[in-house]
């Protein structure tokens, strides 16, 4: 899978992947998200989805589907985004007003809704629903001011962290 055997994928550097219920399968580049529908065709997710989403030309990090059909994506210069995979919506969430607060390497969709998000250096968020705003997880302060590597849940649950020099679980 690269862009000389798929027409419609721009990059051949693809950072991270995820599949949706229905097949689609979802690839995050150093150009934005791009998608291979289960006939094998590639395009942007903005042409996926039928309305112009904010991923073009942004390093993403990393992509997570949540169960109410949101491709969520981490980037490494601007923020967090949502697309609903519906085209009915989507939008950039800045987590701060530098650059180096808007660098995130990961964001993971755990199995109760939450959405967590790693950042570069200012450590664990959480997408809080009513306010529609990525929070500052403060309550654990051993992954304040960290860089946040990988996020991910064990089968009872638990959510584990890892960061430049440690792994946690809450």
């Amino acid at each position: 899978l690269n862009s000389t055997t798929r027409a419609g994928l721009l990059s051949d550097c693809i950072i991270a992947m995820g599949e949706d219920a229905g097949g689609n399968v979802f690839l995050g580049t150093d150009r934005g998200v791009f998608v291979m529908d289960t006939t094998g065709s590639a395009c942007s997710l903005s042409s996926f989805v039928g309305m112009d989403t904010p991923d073009r030309n942004l390093q993403i990090m990393d992509l997570s589907i949540d169960k109410e059909g949101n491709l969520w994506f981490a980037s490494g210069s601007e923020g967090l985004g949502r697309v609903r995979l519906d085209g009915s919506d989507s939008k950039l969430y800045h987590s701060g007003s530098t650059s180096f607060e808007r660098q995130f390497n990961t964001i993971f969709c755990d199995s109760s809704g939450n959405v967590w998000a790693g950042s570069m250096w200012s450590g664990l968020y959480r997408y809080d629903r009513l306010a529609d705003e990525f929070v500052r997880v403060t309550s654990l302060s051993f992954l304040s001011d960290r860089g946040i590597n990988n996020i991910c849940e064990s089968p009872k649950g638990r959510i584990w962290v890892t960061t430049t020099d440690c792994a946690a679980a809450f």
